[in-house]
């Protein structure tokens, strides 16, 4: 997708949170984290934080009903933004949920 659309200055990773949580390399080193049927906010939160540079956003690929996964905790951690869509194929309902770092400092 990035060499399609010609974007320069990006690099994507894939991989299993577990494994890039054990390599220090990793800590604090993206911009944005993506994560799609992962788990609910909370959990999914506490897993990419460790990633994330100061600034940088959590996106989840979520059902509507993930609004209700929002819990005080996460609303003290992160600004929180939603944008809704539907698949092109069937028209099913989907959320991007947009979490970003309230408190985090730069290095």
């Amino acid at each position: 997708m990035i060499r399609m659309l010609g974007i320069n200055g990006i690099e994507a990773v894939h991989g299993r949170v577990e494994a890039f949580g054990k390599d220090p390399d990793f800590a604090g080193r993206f911009d944005g984290v993506l994560a799609r049927g992962l788990a609910n906010l909370e959990r999914l939160a506490d897993l990419a934080d460790q990633f994330l540079t100061p600034g940088a956003i959590l996106f989840a690929l979520k059902s509507p009903g993930a609004r209700e996964e929002i819990t005080r905790n996460l609303e003290n951690r992160f600004a929180i933004a939603w944008d809704e869509y539907r698949l092109s194929d069937d028209g099913e309902r989907r959320c991007l949920a947009r979490l970003t770092p309230r408190h985090k400092k730069s290095s």
